[in-house]
């Protein structure tokens, strides 16, 4: 059992990777995303690669995969029946939400979803304080009746949040205890989902956690025995946003933790990828078919965050801070009632795809523009698998082109240049706003178009180097060969941050180190990494700090408030060293880490001459040019030139439109420079 795979479904492709962890090999396949049934397209790609290398499918021993199907259900709105158990007085904190607007020009916005009907937000008697003392016994004849009601208006799923069940969770699972005398109804409690303090927060994601929970477990059940179908004799490992992997064994209260699957494993891959070449600081860009997701890696680490989106809903839980925007291959140019062209976020998706893929697309597209451009080769996408029209990418660009009465060489550049703007306004989100100079990272371009834009958005941020990984356009499933396991445990608990304290923070520890034990019988295996949230007295906004050596025992205070000072101002510019400070939720990080398999491309013997395939005329700086085009198979570890050039694999294709420096450095990454 020496192969590692890694599968991750895409809006347009699925990808597998696989390594052979005895020889080092590495194999790669891409087909086509199933939406009507994604578990389809997963095991399509599972069998491809089994067939295509000889893989025997006894011989899988770790699958790891990401998922899309908790993210749609929840920006599709297309998730189970949801009913809500909540305190009498609070059924309508979802409706009430935050101020907070993310377009402040716009009278009209809308409301953050609920995902749960206002009739099937049901309040019962009960209250517990915020000491955690039961000050009004619950009702449970109350519950009783709201779970009949539930019965018989179909409800699916319950999401159970009460008032400071974050203290004390005895109502909780008491209302837990009584679904189950009665029926199988799926149950998510607030204080196993988000056990902290914000009431609304908290009880939206034990909403969402509710709402997308049967569509996940079906999957996944599916999944399984599709898989075992095959012949692979383990279960699958899932991504979760926080960049670990988990069992299905234990998704209980984290399916909301595998939104945004996908894209942590690409930053996940880019972060190993990197670290064979030296690189520690990346702004990692994943552009697939549908979107482009922004990410940093600062010092080695995923960059991460408790405070998320994703389409404007906010996801309160430990995650890699990604940033995604509708800008992908697939992205439809469009001119609006002022012929302003503009491009995305609407997608032609995997059908019908772009019009060149012949499959009865009409709108043009990122693709189509990178087409008529020069850049893809219609007798080389994936491989030579899937032929592109030329024809049809001309006609798609046609109407636009009439319009504005430009000719077809300069809408395809303006898409693409369109496109580039969109992506830099989405890593200044993650750089800029956060207190990073991007100047200060290297830029790492992946998915099945990323390369295409590596030196594009390098020079409109004034950056220095580019990488494109081994692999790029399978780098999410390369990333979940690469993920460790790994649980993320949270507890609000309120302190000011003082060293007479230190007693109530060893059992705050504790408290979070007994749920680890629940979750495994050797906590050994398990390195644990604890964090804090601090704040300003009297603000409701904190930054979370790594505690010094992980400990809550014996905690250097003085080193602690150090360090969320420094933070502090280097996000805001100005910090209060004077000022008390008040910690708010403490967590707990456990990671097992997978023992590392080599996941680098294989040495290549030979020269860039050996590698050159031919010339083709391509589009740059305004005119069309002869430019040479190299197979990235054949380019020997050392090789170095000057673009303007363009590099194919079997996924994607990496421009480098300027006499930039192209190296390949001894892990198989390319390495542009002076861009």
């Amino acid at each position: 059992m020496s192969y590692r795979v890694g599968i991750d479904i895409g809006g347009t492709f699925t990808d597998v990777f696989a390594v052979d962890t005895e020889s080092g090999d590495i194999f790669q396949e891409k087909v086509s995303t199933t939406p009507d049934e994604f578990a389809r397209g997963a095991i399509d790609g599972l069998e491809k690669l089994c067939a295509d290398n000889g893989i025997p499918p006894d011989a899988i021993g770790l699958l790891s995969h990401g998922t899309t199907v908790a993210t749609n259900a929840m920006i599709e709105e297309e998730g189970a029946e949801t009913g809500l158990i909540t305190t009498q007085g609070f059924r309508d904190v979802l409706a009430i939400a935050r101020e907070n607007r993310s377009d402040l020009y716009n009278y009209s916005p809308e409301k953050t979803p609920a995902f749960v009907d206002r009739r099937y937000r049901i309040g019962v008697p009960e209250r517990v304080s915020t000491d955690g003392e039961v000050v009004e016994p619950l009702d449970e004849d109350a519950v009783r009746e709201t779970l009949a009601f539930f019965e018989r208006e179909g409800v699916e799923t319950i999401a159970v949040s009460f008032i400071n069940a974050y203290r004390n969770p005895v109502h909780e699972e008491r209302v837990k205890e009584l679904v189950a005398e009665h029926s199988e109804i799926p149950v998510s409690l607030s204080s196993e989902v988000m056990p902290e303090i914000q009431e609304y927060e908290r009880t939206l994601m034990t909403v969402i956690d509710a709402y997308v929970n049967p569509a996940i477990t079906d999957y996944v059940r599916r999944l399984e025995s599709e898989v075992a179908d095959v012949g692979v004799g383990v279960t699958p490992y899932l991504m979760q946003s926080n960049g670990g992997v988990i069992t299905p064994d234990n998704l209980s209260g984290r399916s909301s933790r595998l939104i945004n699957s996908g894209p942590t494993a690409g930053v996940t891959g880019a972060r190993r990828l990197a670290e064979g070449s030296g690189v520690r600081d990346l702004i990692t860009l994943d552009i697939g078919g549908t979107s482009a997701d922004v990410s940093l890696v600062r010092d080695g680490e995923n960059v991460t965050t408790t405070e998320g989106e994703v389409s404007d809903v906010p996801l309160l839980f430990p995650q890699v801070d990604i940033r995604t925007i509708g800008a992908g291959g697939g992205s439809i140019a469009w001119l609006d009632e002022t012929n302003s062209l503009h491009v995305g976020p609407k997608s032609a998706g995997a059908q019908p795809g772009p019009a060149c893929y012949g499959r009865g697309g009409t709108d043009a597209t990122v693709t189509d523009a990178a087409l008529l451009l020069g850049y893809l080769n219609p007798d080389y996408f994936l491989g030579g698998e899937m032929g592109l029209d030329v024809d049809a990418a001309a006609d798609a660009l046609e109407p636009v082109c009439d319009a504005l009465g430009a000719t077809e060489a300069e809408i395809a550049d303006g898409i693409l240049e369109i496109v580039t703007t969109n992506m830099t306004e989405a890593i200044r989100l993650v750089t800029v706003e956060k207190g990073y100079d991007p100047r200060a990272f290297a830029l790492a371009c992946f998915g099945g178009a990323g390369p295409m834009f590596g030196t594009r958005l390098a020079r409109q941020l004034e950056l220095d180097s580019v990488l494109i990984p081994a692999a790029p356009g399978v780098l999410s499933a390369t990333g979940l060969v690469a993920a460790d396991e790994r649980f993320d445990f949270s507890v609000s608990r309120i302190l000011e941050m003082t060293p007479e304290n230190r007693s109530a923070m060893a059992a705050i520890g504790d408290e979070l180190r007994e749920r680890v034990d629940d979750l495994a019988a050797d906590v050994g295996d398990y390195d644990l990494v604890g964090s804090v949230d601090l704040r300003y007295y009297g603000q409701i906004s904190e930054l979370t700090i790594d505690l010094p050596a992980g400990a809550f025992a014996d905690v250097d205070v003085p080193t602690l408030l150090d360090r969320f000072h420094r933070q502090y101002e280097s996000i805001y510019g100005h910090s209060h060293p004077e000022k008390a400070v008040q910690a708010t939720t403490w967590r707990l990080r456990a990671v097992d880490e997978r023992e590392r398999t080599d996941i680098a491309a294989p040495v290549r013997d030979g020269s860039v001459d050996d590698a050159l395939k031919h010339r083709r005329s391509v589009y740059v700086d305004g005119e069309y040019r002869e430019v040479p085009v190299y197979d990235r198979y054949r380019l020997p570890v050392g090789a170095e030139f000057d673009g303007p050039a363009l590099i194919e694999e079997t996924e994607s294709t990496t421009v480098v439109e300027t006499d930039a420096t192209i190296e390949v450095d001894a892990t198989g990454n390319v390495l542009i420079r002076g861009v």
